[in-house]
């Protein structure tokens, strides 16, 4: 009877983090859109998506990678 509480603890713990997973997830999410997908695809697709999505936010209009 005396591992109850702890038990209850453990289980508090193990709630609250999944909720702030949860949260953090969906802000992760949030900011993604509000950022743009596109910035998302550029990390998704590797270091020359990221370099390419930085080079097309730098410079709009110039696409020195698509020669």
């Amino acid at each position: 009877m005396v591992l109850l509480p702890f038990i209850g603890v453990a289980a508090a713990l193990v709630v609250v983090g999944t909720v702030l997973m949860g949260v953090v997830l969906v802000v992760a999410t949030t900011v993604l859109f509000a950022t743009g997908a596109s910035t998302f695809f550029a990390i998704m697709t590797g270091s020359f998506g990221s370099i390419a999505g930085l080079v097309a936010k730098l410079l709009p209009g110039k696409r020195l990678w698509a020669r």
